[in-house]
């Protein structure tokens, strides 16, 4: 029963990567926040987690047990949909587009302003052309370092969240929709 439970959540996680991958890419936060670590890490705990009790409910497929993971993923659901307007809404307040004009990249703007950017309070569609006066690599001039710093962590948690409430709402849904079949 493990090893079906195993194959199941690599199809899960491989359908949803499959099916989505690019839409999940495209609002992926910019690669300097190292948003693979957090992905990552997270994905193998929700796995983990998520065969576990698939082990430990195998053979219960009573009407119960299916309405629980039925009510599990609606809530799972609603925190997937919950954290991707949140992470949106972050996404677009803490990142620019980069070079003005003809963007190539996404890069990281801080959450707290230095002095200097204090007296230019620029708002986030502002934040192109203010960099682009001083420079990629002075964005320390307009944002306090540890601010930027911070923006990426809290950009690669709600991205996590998003993901794994995601992929636990898929999860869920197809545990307690494939309760009570028959095995082919």
């Amino acid at each position: 029963m493990t090893k079906q439970a195993l194959m199941k959540a690599v199809g899960i996680v491989s359908f949803l990567f499959a099916a989505f991958g690019g839409f999940l890419k495209d609002v992926a936060p910019p690669p300097e926040t190292g948003a693979w670590k957090w992905v990552g890490l997270s994905s193998f705990a929700v796995l983990i987690v998520f065969l576990y009790v698939s082990v430990l409910s195998a053979g219960s497929s009573s009407p119960k047990v299916r309405r629980t993971w039925l009510i599990v993923s609606a809530c799972f659901f609603v925190l997937a949909v919950s954290f991707g307007i949140v992470y949106g809404l972050a996404l677009d307040r803490l990142t620019f587009w980069y070079p003005p004009g003809n963007a190539t990249g996404r890069y990281l703007a801080g959450t707290v302003l230095n002095p200097r950017g204090q007296t230019l309070r620029p708002s986030p569609e502002q934040y192109s052309a203010v960099v682009f006066e001083f420079g990629l690599d002075n964005r320390d001039k307009i944002w306090t370092p540890d601010s930027i710093t911070h923006a990426g962590h809290l950009l690669c948690g709600y991205y996590s969240i998003f993901l794994v409430s995601l992929a636990a709402c898929i999860f869920c849904l197809t545990e307690g929709a494939m309760r009570g079949l028959p095995e082919a």
